[in-house]
């Protein structure tokens, strides 16, 4: 399909695919300013993922990038993780927002990169 026809959004998705970058994704369930809860992340250890970034690309907060400060993964099948940023999302996630993890780059990174190509 050629890079036209494509959205921002799938683009930024590939892009971290290739680069070895997208350490995960999911959707919010549970927002706060600093914090958010989900249950897509399989992460196994506290603070796996401290010092990442999450991005999110759809809903209230969209194509906001907040570095984190903390992880607590669930240990139970049904419960939810807890992910904390460095500073608060302004606006916050609403519910079932949708994110992606990266390791290297920012998401904002991403898609500067994206449309300066």
């Amino acid at each position: 399909m050629p890079i036209i026809a494509k959205s921002l959004r799938t683009i930024h998705r590939e892009l971290a695919i290739a680069m070895g970058d997208l350490v995960g994704e999911g959707t919010v369930a549970s927002p706060t300013a600093s914090q958010v809860s989900t249950q897509d992340l399989v992460q196994q250890r506290t603070d796996q993922i401290r010092g990442h970034h999450m991005y999110f690309h759809t809903g209230a907060g969209n194509q906001q990038d907040r570095v984190l400060s903390a992880f607590t993964p669930y240990s139970i099948a049904g419960q939810y993780a807890v992910i904390q940023a460095l500073r608060p999302w302004s606006p916050v996630a609403s519910t079932n927002t949708e994110f992606y993890l990266h390791g290297l780059f920012s998401g904002i990174q991403y898609n500067q990169a994206i449309i300066q190509a």
